[in-house]
């Protein structure tokens, strides 16, 4: 939540997703338009944070996953080939599927 956070907030944020039945998230430092808090993405106080939502997570059975940069920057693009597109569907429960899906694209880029 850009710089918004402390160990007890992840802590229960991450309680909140459990009784609610989340059995995995991707953690994401992205702006969301709220005021920029203090703890600054990368930072040796932001990695304290991330170790502590990282301990939680295994403590509450729950797949955590670091998106690999600030906001959505490397999430898809025209690079993104059909075919190779990784995902995960859920099936019900806290149980999944994990594989390569087959996806049609609406347009190329050259």
């Amino acid at each position: 939540m850009d710089g918004n956070m402390t160990k007890a907030s992840i802590t229960k944020d991450l309680e909140s997703m459990k009784k609610a039945g989340i059995g995995n998230l991707v953690f994401l430092e992205v702006n969301v338009g709220v005021p920029r808090g203090p703890v600054n993405f990368l930072s040796p106080q932001w990695q304290d944070l991330f170790k502590h939502a990282v301990r939680e997570s295994e403590r509450l059975d729950i797949e955590i996953t670091l998106g690999i940069g600030p906001g959505w920057t490397g999430s898809g693009g025209p690079w993104v080939k059909p075919g190779a597109i990784y995902a995960t569907t859920g099936i019900g429960g806290n149980k999944s599927s994990r594989g390569r899906k087959q996806y049609q694209t609406a347009h190329t880029t050259t």
